[in-house]
């Protein structure tokens, strides 16, 4: 499912990572990454709050 305008996005980085999902924050008209995660989900608690 999509997420609303303006909220961020989670994606997945290639290669062998521990912490493959970037977190970026979408408010300030350009994307800005806020955080890694080791699973998605966990990257939508943190555009949460």
């Amino acid at each position: 499912m999509k997420n609303p305008n303006g909220f961020g996005t989670v994606v997945k980085l290639s290669g062998n990572r521990r912490r493959p999902y970037a977190v970026r924050e979408g408010k300030s008209g350009k994307q800005r990454t806020i955080g890694y995660t080791e699973t998605k989900e966990q990257g939508l608690i943190m555009l949460l709050r």
